[in-house]
């Protein structure tokens, strides 16, 4: 009886991949030493960071206000309705109350938060190509990373349970762990729904329980949606989004708010920036059918839902560019090394201008809002491109 044959072992690593693993320990490992420095310096601001826009202080300003929030609802007061309160969130984060968290508990619990996203972001990077990994340490550097470190802002945790639920999809054990996990993120915020075509469409389970506590939650807390948009507030310079142009404009004075002239501006960013989107989908799709097959590419379900994110949250009115986050999950993911020509291309410009867009709010006072603007458009198209040429695999997210 013929023996089976041994598979052959994977290469190790090359020198070039670990000198960027390096760099990536490196940057993550500085930024952590950072943000720890940060916290224990919180009775005596050091000097600013001017590299970082409206840096709070106490640190873990985000966090802090979400844990005086729970200490205001022990009291029986509202934090969402209180006029004193800078609380801007969901009725949901209240039920946090229950774990006894304080305002007290702001510095390790903000420590804790920001090494696990810097851990997240480490471990999706480690086995990419080098230049991928070196991009993504690039990224890591970047004021809306660093300012939502500072800040230890929500979208972290969201982040770091997506993460996490993606990395435990592919274990049939762990399987519901992760559907809990999808479920958790999507019932905090409704954002990480829109990532769920790629981290949850192999699991029922996942629509069902995702599908369920947002439509729960959409009913149940619509009244306090409608208080959270309109006590948010927006930047027209640290920010992304199809209505940026439009809040320069009202910032200036050269357009009046909820103006007809406002309202066709709106529309205008709107139609174009879909027309964008679409052009690029029917160019990717048809350059598609073109191209010779090449096998069904990698799983690529983070790609996938960074990307999701960042298309849905763009056409949202405007982001907080500390979303961009979820930049970090495309950047060491796309493929660079595809067996797919049509596609390398198209991937490594997308990977370099989501770096570009990331360190374009670095500019004084938004000075880099045509680049950062401009931009996040062309990554808007690039990925278009890129899911129009997919399109022929059905199962690529999850093959």
């Amino acid at each position: 009886m013929r023996a089976a044959p041994i598979e052959p072992s994977p290469p190790p690593p090359s020198r070039a991949r670990w000198l960027a693993r390096l760099v990536l320990l490196l940057t993550a490992g500085g930024l952590a030493a950072w943000i720890t420095c940060c916290a224990l310096g919180a009775g005596a601001r050091p000097g600013a960071v001017r590299f970082i826009p409206w840096q709070t202080w106490p640190p873990f300003g985000d966090l802090r206000i979400v844990l005086e929030a729970l200490d205001l609802a022990r009291l029986g007061v509202d934090p969402l309705r209180s006029p004193e309160a800078l609380y801007n969130y969901p009725g949901t984060w209240l039920l946090l109350r229950h774990l006894g968290l304080t305002a007290a508990s702001t510095p390790w619990l903000g420590l804790l938060l920001d090494f696990s996203f810097l851990a997240c972001a480490v471990r999706i990077a480690w086995s990419a190509a080098p230049a991928a990994i070196m991009l993504s340490a690039a990224a890591l550097a970047t004021p809306p990373v660093m300012t939502a470190l500072e800040r230890a802002n929500t979208d972290l945790i969201i982040f770091v349970l997506l993460s996490v639920s993606a990395g435990l999809a592919g274990v049939t054990r762990r399987r519901q762990i992760a559907d809990l996990g999808l479920a958790l993120a999507a019932s905090l915020k409704f954002y990480p729904a829109l990532a769920f075509p790629a981290l949850g469409a192999s699991s029922s389970r996942a629509w069902l329980m995702a599908g369920g506590l947002v439509a729960v939650g959409l009913t149940w807390q619509i009244p306090d949606i409608v208080t959270v948009l309109a006590k948010t507030p927006r930047s027209p310079t640290f920010s992304y989004g199809v209505l940026v142009p439009l809040l320069r404009l009202e910032k200036r004075g050269w357009v009046a708010p909820q103006s007809l002239a406002a309202r066709g501006i709106a529309a205008v960013s709107l139609a174009g920036s879909a027309s964008l989107a679409v052009a690029a989908f029917v160019q990717g799709r048809q350059a598609g059918r073109r191209a010779a097959s090449g096998g069904n590419p990698p799983a690529l379900s983070l790609l996938g839902a960074g990307g999701l994110i960042f298309g849905a949250t763009f056409f949202l009115t405007s982001n907080w560019a500390y979303r961009l986050i979820f930049l970090l999950w495309c950047i060491p993911l796309l493929p660079w090394q595809a067996a797919h020509p049509g596609l390398r291309r198209s991937a490594r410009l997308a990977a370099g201008a989501m770096v570009v867009l990331l360190w374009s709010f670095g500019w004084p006072a938004g000075g880099g809002f045509v680049l950062s603007y401009g931009t996040a458009l062309a990554i808007l198209a690039l990925l278009s491109y890129q899911a129009g040429h997919l399109a022929r695999f059905p199962r690529w997210l999850h093959p």
